[in-house]
């Protein structure tokens, strides 16, 4: 891709990246092809026993995938949410429609990932909550914790570990939630198999009636915040969609955040549009700053290339976007003292229903 991004007045600044089609990292690969039970290419095998271990048990995962699919499809609605209630009253009503939506495939897929992952997420940190009021902020660390393998089975936190588990994992909930998962690799059966683990969980909890889930109170954003103006989407929409920081993969997601803002479905609209905002700006990122190679997932020995790291170290970056711009994203996004509000949503800690906010940024 050649592109002219302006600078400062009177300055241009003129790179070439070009973008794969996938933001996936052959390691990454490797794993969904697994799950999807397609064919792997010998080229594309990783070593390291722990990856090793990984593989096999992801495999040994897709082998059941259908049976356990079937099971979360056979209950209906109200036995479903029987299942899933030790979620909270939010989490279920959103889980039963994830298990509808999920199954269409693409943008909806996706969104049901996103949310069943935030969701898994809150719900066993409630769980942790009942014994330990520090909750762990990382999945990872909650999955590896004493206090949930006291409680869980061991297969269950083992399938846990290989979908949503550490970097070498398959690590779908950062996967989703920083912006490298498009609606075309959003298989429906990852959702499910994520539902189909909250159903698990539900049963094992059953039986153990000493422990009482009560759910964290969840955060409330500042009135102070000013409401946005009215704005014309659609304008928005069009340069969105021809920005070469938006990846053709995605452009669908962008269609569906504007079509739920404008259905005031502001929830389901910022969902979508927080990662995309990752995405886009991590791709500028890497173009102004030469680091083709951080586009895509994390490989085992560096981390992702994030909205902390992009903001917090801007280098290049913030001789290109105005300052107003910066700070704004700053505010919203980073700061302690701000709403956080990428950070609240993406952990299930944000009551979207009573806060309701739209942030769309035009790149």
């Amino acid at each position: 891709m050649d592109a002219i991004v302006e600078g400062e007045p009177g300055t241009g600044i003129r790179t070439n990246i070009v973008l794969p089609i996938s933001l996936l990292s052959p390691p990454v690969k490797e794993m969904m092809t697994v799950i999807m039970k397609i064919s792997i290419p010998s080229s594309s095998a990783s070593s390291g026993e722990e990856r090793d271990w990984y593989l096999q048990k992801l495999g040994a995962l897709a082998e059941v995938s259908s049976a356990y699919i079937d099971r979360v499809k056979s209950f209906n609605d109200e036995e479903f949410s029987d299942c899933v209630a030790w979620t909270g009253k939010e989490s279920t009503h959103i889980l039963l429609q994830c298990r509808r939506d999920a199954q269409t495939g693409g943008v909806q897929s996706l969104l049901s990932l996103l949310l069943v992952s935030s969701h898994l997420e809150r719900a066993l940190g409630n769980v942790y909550w009942q014994m330990d009021r520090s909750v762990p902020i990382h999945m990872r660390d909650l999955l590896s914790s004493p206090h949930l393998k006291a409680i869980f089975e061991p297969d269950l936190m083992e399938m846990l570990q290989v979908l949503v588990g550490p970097p070498v994992s398959l690590n779908l909930r950062n996967l989703v939630w920083h912006g490298f998962l498009s609606p075309s690799e959003a298989y429906p059966v990852l959702p499910l198999l994520l539902i189909h683990a909250i159903m698990e969980l539900g049963s094992s909890l059953q039986r153990h009636t000493d422990i009482n889930i009560i759910p964290r109170p969840p955060a409330v954003v500042s009135s102070e915040i000013p409401s946005c103006p009215t704005l014309d989407l659609q304008v928005y929409l069009k340069d969105i969609l021809s920005s070469p920081y938006v990846m053709s993969e995605m452009k669908c997601i962008w269609l569906a955040a504007c079509e739920y803002a404008l259905s005031q479905r502001y929830g389901e609209s910022i969902i979508l549009l927080l990662p995309q905002l990752e995405c886009s700006l991590r791709i500028l990122y890497c173009e102004v700053n030469g680091l083709p190679g951080r586009i895509i997932t994390a490989e085992q020995d560096s981390l992702y290339l994030t909205f902390d790291e992009m903001m917090l170290r801007p280098k290049k970056l913030a001789r290109l976007l105005p300052s107003n711009i910066m700070e704004m994203l700053l505010d919203l996004l980073i700061y302690p003292e701000g709403p956080r509000i990428r950070d609240r949503i993406s952990h299930a800690e944000l009551d979207l229903i009573k806060n309701c906010l739209l942030i769309f940024m035009p790149l």
